[in-house]
């Protein structure tokens, strides 16, 4: 993973002219847009989005419609063995995760040591039931687009 990385080159002194010091601090693509000209007033003052969080929750109807979907499309043997909970629960546990690898990866032994404690399943899709929802999506919306 490069995020241990990039967090180093954000922290390092080399990018302090480009660190404001604030929680949405950008000193890399700040220092990327100054130098080819671009006013620090004109870009990054704020989170607009981009990460794709706040698409990650469904309402209870569309939750309904995805385990309806699955338990119609997918294999009973399949479906038994993936994780049953909400996407905004397994969110927080992969966000904890991806900051702690963020922070302390670079260090000796401690990036191998998170790839050998099986770091990837904590990911918020690792063999979960909301893998199937792209394809519950298309199944809903593939009629209007027919020709």
């Amino acid at each position: 993973m490069h995020s241990p990385h990039l967090y180093a080159i954000t922290r390092s002194e080399e990018m302090g002219p480009w660190t404001l010091g604030v929680s949405y601090d950008r000193p890399i693509a700040r220092r990327l847009a100054e130098e080819a000209g671009v006013s620090r007033a004109l870009f990054g003052q704020r989170k607009m989005g981009g990460s794709g969080r706040e698409l990650r929750a469904m309402n209870d109807a569309s939750e309904r419609g995805l385990r309806e979907f699955c338990e119609v499309e997918v294999p009973a043997a399949i479906l038994q063995s993936l994780d049953q909970r909400r996407q905004v629960e397994r969110d927080r546990a992969h966000f904890r995760m991806q900051a702690i690898r963020t922070r302390f990866g670079i260090l000796p032994l401690i990036g191998p040591l998170l790839d050998w404690a099986g770091l990837d399943r904590w990911h918020a899709m690792w063999n979960s039931i909301n893998l199937y929802r792209f394809h519950w999506g298309y199944e809903k919306i593939r009629t209007r687009y027919q020709v």
